[in-house]
């Protein structure tokens, strides 16, 4: 059997091209969706997304029959998932699409519905779904809402069971850094200005302009006091404080250099 391209291999699947279409056989030379497709993208031997023009649809392993029509405008492999891109319209006599994000499982269902601005993974169980002024915990197993998150505008990846997280403070648009634990619980409520990740049981935190330390419970571990806090290799923090500015001995040693350069000729030309 000749082709006019063989693509790329994923799980044991390889894309061909007869014809200007595509398919995908195994390793052996059998088919497992037959070249009819203007592209497609594998996600398992029974589910691969297939293009036709510019929309995305889901065919099914074996015949290629479609088990979703192409409505969709872009697809990803997402791990055991598929990231799927829908396009809306804005308001109800809206001309223009906002774009929004859903998920499909491994048998082709929509787990899903593309509603949501942006989907992050959060660990191995959840995903933080981004919608509206607020986020959503969503469960990878069931795609349902496990917890309802409206003030948290932006969440960081998961690290020592810690999310660093930016929060909505009040009605009048400003946000404060704290962390939510592994199940999106806020563990430590937001009233910093940066916030790094945990490492060795504490992550460095800073407001107004100094830094310190919060274990993973929340207690301070180093004031909120310095000007400068460092990471050391073995998990520590090394902090240190600046000298304040004296503005009288600044001019006193400035003056003192002037009287000695007095009369003195410092080169240049006559």
């Amino acid at each position: 059997m000749q082709f006019d391209a063989i693509g790329e291999t994923y799980d044991g699947m390889v894309e061909v091209e007869r014809d200007g279409r595509r398919g995908l056989m195994d390793l052996d030379g059998a088919w497992l969706f037959p070249a009819r497709f203007d592209d497609l993208v594998p996600f398992n031997r029974k589910v691969a997304a297939f293009r036709r023009g510019d929309r995305w649809g889901l065919a099914r392993g074996g015949d290629g029959e479609e088990i979703l029509s192409p409505a969709l405008v872009r697809v990803q492999r997402d791990g055991e998932h598929l990231a799927i891109w829908a396009a809306r319209a804005s308001g109800p006599d809206a001309v223009d699409e906002v774009i929004l994000e859903g998920r499909i499982d491994g048998r082709g269902r929509i787990l899903v519905e593309p509603r949501y601005e942006s989907i992050r993974e959060f660990g191995p169980r959840y995903w933080i779904a981004r919608s509206g002024s607020g986020s959503v915990l969503l469960s990878k197993a069931s795609g349902r809402p496990v917890r309802e998150l409206p003030r948290v505008v932006e969440a960081g990846p998961l690290q020592e069971e810690r999310s660093a997280a930016k929060f909505r403070i009040g009605d009048e648009g400003s946000t404060a850094l704290g962390y939510l634990d592994e199940q999106g619980r806020v563990i430590i409520a937001p009233a910093f200005d940066a916030a790094g990740p945990f490492e060795a049981g504490l992550a460095i935190v800073a407001r107004q302009g100094k830094c310190g330390a919060v274990g993973r419970d929340g207690r301070t571990l180093l004031p909120v006091e310095s000007d400068h806090c460092t990471r050391l290799s073995d998990g520590r923090v090394a902090a240190g404080v600046e000298s304040a500015f004296d503005a009288g001995k600044w001019a006193s040693a400035l003056e003192a250099a002037r009287g000695r350069t007095d009369g003195k000729r410092t080169g240049g030309l006559d």
